[in-house]
């Protein structure tokens, strides 16, 4: 019985072994740091454009490098009532919009989470920034919102997913 014993702690370790090498945070040579992500505090919404940046870290910068595919999560929003407008959202120096805030959910109660792909070409060299330059999200109203909704956009964070 040692041996079968001996044998099934080896198929253990070789089981977590197998496991570490294919985590998705992990990066092709081990570094934890390639789970990393960017990510701001609470800013107000109103009736200017709101100008969020966010450094991307070194392993957020070789996830992209690598292939690995980039979301930008605006989420914890809160208003004391609907503002009435949309919200733009999109990247400085990109071509197009990422899409649009609807802040329903937000005032009702439900869920208030925006998750964007950031397309792969949103600069010249790939999804992001030169390094040493932040990505900017811009957050516009369509419109004039209601002075008196108080709209509060919790976090935006960029990651990668595998």
């Amino acid at each position: 019985m040692p041996g079968l014993a001996l044998a099934g702690r080896a198929m253990v370790a070789c089981l977590a072994l197998m496991m570490a090498a294919c985590s998705p945070a992990l990066s092709a040579a081990g570094d934890p740091s390639a789970a990393e992500s960017a990510e701001s505090g609470p800013v107000r919404l109103g009736a200017e454009p709101a100008r969020i940046a966010l450094t991307p870290p070194p392993g957020l910068r070789a996830a992209a490098a690598r292939g690995a595919s980039l979301i930008l999560v605006l989420d914890r929003l809160s208003a004391d009532r609907q503002p009435g407008v949309l919200y733009r959202v999109e990247i400085e120096g990109a071509a197009q919009p990422l899409g649009h805030l609807n802040l329903y959910n937000a005032v009702t109660g439900g869920p208030a989470e925006f998750r964007f792909p950031l397309p792969a070409n949103s600069f010249p060299g790939g999804a992001l920034p030169p390094p040493g330059k932040p990505l900017i999200v811009i957050v516009t109203p369509e419109s004039a919102p209601d002075p008196d909704a108080r709209v509060l956009l919790g976090r935006v964070t960029l990651s990668s997913q595998p």
